[in-house]
């Protein structure tokens, strides 16, 4: 990510398609897994949460239709081990709050604690 996204609905709509990819490529991924051997395959459950998480919150953004309601999403936001998509999160709760000239950025905890695990 080499430029924040100037106000709410690109940082919107980046996170948008970010999340609409991430949930094709780990459908297509667990379309084309192979037969797993019972209780030795820890990879697939893992993409299916992954790409349930990726839908989750893909349709949990398209119903957040004010800003108040993206706001509390972003509040109440889940973890994810998609870094980009974490870093949109973030940008996105920057966003929102330059648009409403909110002394605090709205930064999602899991994407707080995510910045602090980097330093």
């Amino acid at each position: 990510m080499s430029s924040a996204p100037a106000n709410t609905e690109s940082a919107r709509s980046m996170l948008e398609k970010h999340l609409e990819q991430r949930y094709r490529e780990l459908f297509e991924e667990v379309r084309h897994y192979p037969t797993p051997i019972a209780h030795c395959d820890d990879q697939l459950p893992w993409l299916i949460e992954q790409r349930t998480h990726a839908l989750s919150q893909l349709q949990a953004l398209r119903e957040a239709a004010s800003s108040a309601a993206l706001q509390t999403l972003l509040t109440g936001y889940p973890r994810s081990a998609d870094e980009v998509e974490m870093a949109l999160v973030n940008q996105l709760g920057i966003a929102l709050s330059r648009n409403a000239k909110s002394p605090q950025p709205v930064i999602p905890s899991a994407a707080r604690n995510l910045l602090l695990d980097q330093r």
